[in-house]
């Protein structure tokens, strides 16, 4: 199974009929509403569609969101892809019908792999759409973009140098080198990007921060987060880190990293 991320929760909009208006008046309401949510589906199709199909991985910006600001980060991450087309079997967009916040998700099925325990299961990712007139695909969000690598960051080791990450964090009580016995006056988060590179991060128990982490992370499952990371002048070992900043609760695309 494909790694994926989610950039905003999925839910159901109510629908609203004034109680004044007629039961006819109700069903062209209703039936303009379906033909309206089928039209959406169908354009979104389309366009997941038109992406796959790209041969070469630039033209893939005629359907991603901020294309000219993602120029640069997309031939980056493309830079040793001969193609970027991609064979599906099928495309799921039944959950545009019902957007949130003018977004909503579209699932690819590209086939059947098999897991470690030779199970047969599908290969699929999700793709995340930002509505209107023209959908586009949240690229960003979509492929999981991190300007910075989380290995090469590991690798690189450099205290007093920030980065913006978009991982799984997930509540731990895992507590080494210099937070070894910090357990009473921090976080302890499992941090994992979309490749599965793992980082453990922590963060004050007091602090807005902390707080606001604990919060979205106390369920006691994954979330998709972007976090600011450090290695701070104490910095022991490279598998533990500083979360000095969160920038939102889904890896949708944000403003601020395009400038």
């Amino acid at each position: 199974m494909r790694k994926f991320s989610r950039c905003f929760s999925i839910g159901v909009l109510a629908a609203f009929v004034g109680a004044s208006a007629g039961k006819s008046e109700e069903q062209a309401v209703s039936s303009a509403s379906t033909a309206s949510a089928k039209t959406r589906e169908r354009k979104v199709k389309s366009l997941i569609k038109s992406y796959l199909n790209a041969s070469n991985c630039r033209d893939r910006l005629a359907y991603i969101t901020s294309p000219e600001e993602n120029r640069e980060a997309l031939f980056r991450h493309y830079a040793d892809k001969k193609t970027c087309r991609e064979k599906f079997q099928s495309i799921d967009a039944s959950e545009c019908t019902q957007p949130v916040d003018n977004r909503c998700a579209a699932k690819v099925v590209f086939g059947k792999s098999r897991g470690n325990g030779g199970q047969e299961m599908e290969d699929w990712k999700r793709y995340y759409v930002v509505l209107g007139s023209s959908p586009r695909i949240d690229w960003r969000c979509s492929v999981g973009y991190n300007p910075l690598p989380l290995m090469t960051f590991r690798a690189m080791y450099e205290q007093d140098k920030p980065a913006r990450f978009r991982v799984f964090a997930e509540l731990t009580d895992y507590y080494n080198f210099e937070f070894t016995n910090a357990n009473k006056k921090m976080y302890s988060a499992r941090l994992n990007d979309k490749d599965g590179v793992a980082i453990a991060g922590y963060v004050e128990k007091q602090s807005e921060l902390g707080q606001a982490l604990f919060e979205l992370l106390k369920d006691g499952k994954p979330h998709p987060v972007v976090l600011e990371l450090t290695y701070g002048k104490e910095s022991q070992n490279s598998s533990v880190v500083t979360i000095t900043n969160m920038f939102g609760y889904r890896w949708r695309e944000y403003p601020e990293e395009l400038q």
